[in-house]
């Protein structure tokens, strides 16, 4: 209950998040901070363990008066930390930072406007001032660090892999995901152009929560023989699979931005859904 009132001897942070781009965010920039407690739902909570964070709290056990601060990250969709977050907005003592972790759609991802917004890249926080104004802060990106010094401590790709090998990102294209062969309501129709375009022996479907990549797998094994084909779990390592990629495919999101930063060649699948996007070449 999120509502409800206890009295504790020092307040603490409360950090809420549900959506996964943002939870990388957030839960990067806290994860080794003292006196942190953690409400998450989704793909968030599967994040926080396998962070191994602690203070993982029940949800139904929340006392707002017990944090002075809650931090919480942006979601497409209205979730349990957007909630909590109305809820410490409606008090005058606990201070709300929201994270955002892209340059699109910033007038309508929190329904109420937190105190401080953080961003983690120059584009971003120019996408982000006409929206939220003196409010905006640019921060370290945690989360790209970490990639990065995993991405060193990681063992050589082998030759085949580092030159042969394509990873396409997936996510609904507008509001949905379907299989089409011709069409581009799903990536089969890029991942094709690619692949005639260009010599791979294997390519990887990552699948994002909302998307399922059977049907593109069986219909590309049909027309690409000589390829192998696989795919990957939106809950699985993605520095794993970038690591064992040299391009990457998807629309202009985070994880594409991700990949660039990690120096794999990129392309886009469609044009920049805003002015301060990345830019990637398109397929």
């Amino acid at each position: 209950m999120i509502y409800s009132h206890g009295s504790v001897r020092s307040k603490a942070t409360l950090v809420a998040a549900h959506d996964l781009g943002g939870a990388n965010q957030l839960l990067y920039s806290t994860r080794n901070k003292l006196n942190y407690h953690y409400a998450l739902t989704g793909p968030a909570l599967h994040v926080a363990k396998s962070l191994l964070l602690p203070n993982i709290l029940n949800l139904d056990s929340i006392k707002l008066d017990e944090y002075s601060h809650v931090l919480v990250s942006s979601n497409l969709e209205e979730q349990f930390s957007d909630a909590l977050m109305i809820a410490a907005l409606s008090t005058r003592d606990i201070r709300v930072t929201g994270y955002l972790d892209h340059w699109v759609n910033f007038g309508s991802r929190w329904k109420q406007t937190p105190h401080k917004v953080i961003v983690s890249d120059l584009r971003a926080y120019f996408a982000a001032l006409p929206h939220f104004g003196s409010k905006v802060r640019l921060h370290r990106n945690h989360y790209l660090l970490a990639l990065k010094q995993s991405k060193k401590a990681s063992p050589p790709a082998t030759a085949i892999n580092e030159g042969h090998s394509a990873l396409v990102i997936l996510q609904p294209i507008g509001k949905e995901y379907r299989h089409q062969e011709t069409l581009t309501t799903c990536f089969c129709l890029f991942a094709s152009r690619f692949l005639e375009q260009n010599f791979v022996h294997q390519l990887t479907l990552r699948n994002h929560v909302d998307t399922d990549a059977i049907h593109c797998s069986e219909y590309l094994k049909g027309k690409f023989p000589q390829v192998t084909f696989a795919i990957s779990d939106w809950s699985s390592s993605l520095e794993r699979d970038l690591v064992r990629a040299s391009f990457v495919i998807g629309m202009d999101s985070y994880a594409l931005f991700i990949a660039k930063k990690l120096g794999k060649e990129v392309f886009s699948v469609g044009g920049r859904r805003s002015k301060f996007s990345p830019k990637y070449p398109i397929l």
